[in-house]
């Protein structure tokens, strides 16, 4: 609870509820991470699922929360869950053109 306690008195928006639902990640997402990544580890799957995508509005292309969110969806039987994330990921190395594409478009996503 520590986390995120911390995260809600530093981003702006925070609506003090304990719930995160107006949080502006922007400069948290490492510590977000972490947390989801604690939640996960205690078996709090749906509270887990809220942080990656939160922390999946915030930064689209974060590696950690894209794999998090797929095994959450995974634990929680989520069948569409799980080929939605997925199908966000980075692709394999072996299809250079796509991985290009997914670089650039988020690199892209990043500089807005």
């Amino acid at each position: 609870v520590e986390y995120l306690t911390l995260i809600e008195e530093n981003c702006a928006g925070g609506d003090g509820e304990g719930n995160g639902e107006n949080l502006d990640l922007s400069l948290w997402i490492e510590p977000a991470n972490r947390l989801a990544t604690l939640l996960y580890m205690m078996g709090r799957f749906e509270e887990s699922k809220m942080w990656c995508e939160r922390i999946l509005e915030a930064k689209p292309w974060h590696i950690g929360a894209l794999s998090g969110i797929i095994m959450l969806c995974v634990k929680l039987n989520d069948e569409e869950g799980v080929r939605k994330w997925a199908s966000q990921g980075m692709p394999r190395l072996s299809d250079k053109t796509a991985r290009k594409e997914w670089v650039e478009r988020n690199v892209a996503l990043a500089e807005e």
